[in-house]
């Protein structure tokens, strides 16, 4: 009798347990997003419709864009990977641009009720909040306490490589949670709480889902799993490397999976015509030693009194470093490194986050003024990394930091003295709340915002803009609700037979002379070219532009307008 009952409440005590655990988990989750919040979200929460987190930038104003174009061309039966609002009427191919199809379309209810401007600040919002949490899941599952879990999630979700890419408004690279939860199915699988089946079906959707958020990552992803692969198979013996193969087959089952779900993307790559890119100079600068220990404007503690220094005087890229892990989490790594060596783990850590950082600083580092080649210029043309960024793949680096620290303050071993040292390490990582980082309206004039280019143009006109910000037609264009195409467009290049792109360049600086003019009236003409709008642009432009065109600008809305006369005959 004792047994039978002993036999039917332990399920229910096991039930009990596991409510508690997921409590604590959306609890955490909450803590998170209240982090979230308060760092970056005090500015901007009052009026979401008119102001952007991170501040306007082209970038952003692209991702406005994409989380309206995807809804919109959906819903109006339109091939959402070959849009011909922009670069009219060429059309671009979206499955070349960072055009984040997941999270559009997923968020698309939002959207429809309440803009994507506020759907663009809600999915920056959310992205240390959720990137901290799996990272939290998977500290979790390796460690089973709360505290280390918590300090490593936070290390990850707010490192400054996220916050860094939330100021820029790259919501294709702070949506970075999926990288930790992949791994997390993998630790599920590892220790027998995953069946092989659910492993993986889950991760070949989560590995689809980070196709859809961005595939730089989807193939970065790859060649660091890949690498992790291989020195945990080579550290461990030969009865858990015939248990690492299985592990290794079933992962690239799932990457299969994951192909055929975003078959459809993979196509569109591959038939339509591929834009010009022009990424060169984005993967040759040179990096700084100065870059992992020292803060940038980003960071509160010492952030803004070091720029006061001179220290980074006329460097932007260092000022807006993404690369910052300060020294007291570095010295943790080093001591968790050292001391626990011998674990097939911290070797696997160590190695990719040692990779990760050396590939992370480019080409080349200059250390007082001299330049030294690193790995990258070497290993950069490899299929699954010729088209990365070299910068980004720190990711990598600040993932094993969490977990790295999570581990370190689990040590049974560990004394009081190791939770003040992590106590610093978050501390000198605490991004920099200050409004003028994390807030700006979006500035739209009001012959947009007020709807008054209605009076003006007709649905679907073919405008040319021209203006000192690239990507601020791209953000009009998603505000008329695509009731105006683009003779050009802000996504990253241009498609290859068009030849526009110079043309924009010279009319926007005025510096065109009489042997142009023909050839810029042919591409307006050509282009179906019905109107030219100038904003904010010096009077010459506005000047050499009336001669072009012989017609008189009417001024409106904040914006100076040109209608393009038809071509003769």
């Amino acid at each position: 009798m004792g047994t039978e009952r002993q036999a039917s409440t332990e399920p229910a005590g096991r039930s009990r347990w596991r409510r508690r655990l997921a409590a604590r988990h959306a609890g955490v989750f909450v803590l998170y997003l209240a982090l979230s919040l308060l760092a970056f979200g005090t500015h901007v929460l009052p009026d979401m419709r008119h102001r952007l987190v991170g501040g306007s930038s082209p970038d952003a104003e692209f991702f406005v864009w994409v989380l309206r174009w995807w809804p919109y061309a959906l819903a109006h039966g339109l091939n959402p990977l070959m849009p011909k609002v922009v670069w009219a009427p060429t059309g671009y191919n979206l499955a070349w641009a960072t055009g984040i199809p997941g999270p559009a379309v997923l968020a698309s209810p939002l959207t429809a009720a309440a803009g994507p401007i506020v759907t663009f600040d809600v999915l920056l919002l959310l992205s240390p909040a959720l990137t901290s949490w799996t990272t939290y899941l998977l500290c979790h599952r390796l460690t089973g306490r709360t505290g280390p879990s918590l300090a490593g999630g936070f290390v990850f979700g707010f490192s400054t490589f996220v916050v860094n890419t939330m100021a820029a408004g790259h919501v294709n690279l702070s949506l970075a949670f999926l990288v930790p939860f992949a791994l997390y199915l993998v630790a599920r699988w590892a220790d027998g709480s995953l069946t092989t089946t659910w492993f993986v079906a889950l991760l070949g959707v989560v590995l689809a889902g980070q196709f859809l958020i961005f595939p730089e990552i989807f193939a970065t992803g790859a060649a660091f799993a890949a690498l992790a692969g291989a020195v945990a198979f080579l550290a461990v013996d030969a009865q858990r490397r015939r248990r690492i193969l299985r592990g290794a087959w079933l992962v690239a089952l799932s990457f299969a999976i994951a192909v055929v779900l975003v078959s459809p993307v993979l196509l569109a790559m591959a038939v339509y015509p591929r834009p010009v890119k022009h990424l060169g100079p984005l993967s040759d600068l040179a990096a700084h030693a100065q870059s992992l220990s020292l803060p940038a404007r980003l960071i509160a503690p010492g952030g803004v009194t070091l720029l006061g220094s001179g220290l980074f005087s006329g460097n932007e890229t260092i000022q807006r470093n993404g690369m910052y892990f300060g020294v007291a989490l570095l010295a943790i790594l080093v001591h968790l490194f050292v001391q626990r060596w011998r674990r097939p783990l911290v070797k696997v850590m160590a190695v990719v986050f040692v990779v990760a950082v050396v590939l992370a600083l480019g080409t080349a580092l200059e250390v007082r003024g001299h330049l030294i080649a690193l790995p990258w210029r070497y290993v950069g043309s490899l299929p699954l990394l010729r088209r990365a960024v070299p910068s980004r793949l720190v990711m990598y680096a600040f993932l094993v930091a969490g977990i790295g620290l999570a581990l370190w303050l689990s040590d049974p071993r560990a004394r009081p003295w190791r939770w003040a040292a992590a106590g610093v390490a978050l501390l000198v990582i605490l991004p920099n709340p200050s409004g003028a980082i994390w807030s700006a309206p979006t500035g739209e004039p009001a012959f947009i915002a007020a709807g008054q280019y209605h009076r003006y143009l007709r649905p679907g006109s073919v405008v040319l803009v021209i203006t000192g910000d690239r990507g601020a037609q791209m953000l009009w264009q998603a505000q008329s609700d695509f009731g105006l195409r683009l003779a050009g467009g802000y996504l990253g290049g241009a498609p290859p037979d068009f030849q526009g792109a110079g043309i924009q360049t010279k009319l926007a600086s005025g510096r065109f002379g009489q042997a142009q003019e023909p050839v810029i009236l042919a591409f307006l003409a050509e282009h179906h070219v019905s109107a030219v709008i100038v904003y904010r642009k010096p009077p010459e432009v506005e000047a050499k532009l009336a001669d072009l065109l012989a017609t008189s600008p009417t001024r409106v809305g904040g914006v100076t307008l040109f209608d393009v006369p038809p071509p003769p005959g």
